[in-house]
């Protein structure tokens, strides 16, 4: 059983892609007067959907590949120094999250076309960005009062 359960992974990859869409939405407003230029937003359902995906998938793969030996647990060794098994693989600390990778999904976001061909709407760009930034700093405070618990528990309740 990993000490670090997925939610921390799904906060990571909130952020992760939180940050890519802060990008995205930034390039947008940059661009505001480029003549032609398409807005691009980021489907963060979408994303996030599959990035479950693909962490329930490397959970279930990890498990399979790599069980823990239970001597490894009696021992209190983290990194396979386990004198019964000096082979024996590290007991996982986390579930990895999942690279970032090309296949998040982007999504026209801009409004009418104006007379150069731009379709940013300066306007949607600016609530949207401040949309987003209020919630990759409400992801951020989640995985801090995630790990503050993981303290508190660690150090047996001594602040």
């Amino acid at each position: 059983m990993p000490l670090f359960d997925a939610t921390l992974s799904i906060l990571e990859r909130s952020m992760d892609v939180r940050l890519e869409r802060q990008n995205l939405l930034a390039s947008n407003l940059a661009n505001a007067n480029t003549p032609g230029y398409q807005a691009k937003d980021l489907d963060f359902e979408g994303a996030m959907h599959t990035a479950a995906q693909q962490l329930e998938q490397s959970a279930h793969h990890s498990h399979l590949s790599n069980p823990v030996n239970p001597s490894q647990l009696d021992s209190f060794s983290l990194g396979g120094e386990d004198q019964s098994d000096p082979f024996a693989p590290p007991v996982s600390l986390s579930l990895p999250a999942p690279p970032l990778n090309n296949t998040v999904p982007l999504v026209e976001a801009g409004g009418a076309m104006g007379l150069d061909g731009n379709r940013v709407d300066s306007d949607h760009a600016m609530v949207a960005l401040s949309s987003n930034a209020i919630n990759y700093g409400a992801s951020a405070k989640a995985a801090a009062k995630k790990l503050a618990i993981l303290t508190y528990a660690a150090n047996d309740g001594q602040g």
